[in-house]
């Protein structure tokens, strides 16, 4: 595993694919999860480059999380739009309501801006025990939802 800090409590600096992913794939990762966006659902410069060091690193995914901006079934919310992504919405948890079958309501939904389907795939991201702080060196866990929750699928 490989970790790449992209900024600091308060603001979040994503860098381009170089030298991101690069460093990345230069430690032997081979996959790229990543659990934020922007919220816009337009193809962008970034989307481009992205794409571009996937289709000249055919072995390398990058895996993005879908957003939280599906509530109230909104259409054309999702984040991330890259071609190449796996873009990943959340479900509900195996035994919730309607189960891991349904979108949960915050998820973020496709089609992209230009119509291509977005997102690919979905996974449960509604309710997962997730890590904790604890304390005395502790680790704790605590029930969370999104599609970080979701992410990589």
């Amino acid at each position: 595993i490989a970790v790449y800090d992209i900024g600091t409590s308060d603001r979040l600096s994503p860098d381009e694919a170089d030298p991101m992913f690069v460093t990345g794939k230069l430690a032997g990762a081979t996959v790229h999860s990543a659990s934020w966006g922007n919220g816009v659902n337009t193809y962008q410069s970034r989307d481009k480059d992205y794409d571009k060091f996937q289709y000249e690193n055919p072995d390398f995914l990058v895996v993005f999380a879908a957003g939280n901006d599906g509530a109230g079934n909104t259409k054309n919310s999702v984040s991330a739009v890259a071609k190449n992504n796996l873009n990943v919405c959340a479900t509900r948890n195996k035994g919730q309501g309607q189960g891991e079958l349904y979108a949960a309501y915050f998820s973020s939904m496709g089609p992209s801006s230009d119509g291509r389907i977005k997102p690919d795939i979905c996974a449960p991201g509604h309710a997962i025990s997730s890590a904790d702080n604890g304390s005395a060196r502790q680790c704790g866990t605590v029930g969370m939802s999104g599609t970080s929750m979701a992410c990589p699928g």
